[in-house]
């Protein structure tokens, strides 16, 4: 059974920064992994990967209908799952 989580599992003592110009990435240097939710074939999954380097997947739809919570909320849990 998981435990319940609280606002201090979510407080650091480190400063949030983000500024593209210098080179300061704080938020996405703390980032392990995103989940990308588009209604293409994954052109900002590519970028997000190619330019920022972080580990994301897709859930992708490409039949020009609205996702529904059900197909979101199956990916999640399949990912969190391994």
């Amino acid at each position: 059974m998981a435990t319940a989580l609280t606002r201090k599992d979510f407080v650091s003592d480190q400063e949030v920064r983000w500024c593209p110009g210098c080179g300061d990435y704080a938020i996405l240097a703390q980032v392990q992994k995103i989940m990308v939710v588009e209604m293409n074939l994954g052109q900002l999954l590519k970028l997000i990967r190619e330019k920022y380097l972080i580990d994301a997947f897709g859930c992708n739809k490409i039949q020009g209908r609205p996702f529904k919570v059900s197909e979101i909320e199956s990916r999640i849990v399949r990912a969190l799952e391994g």
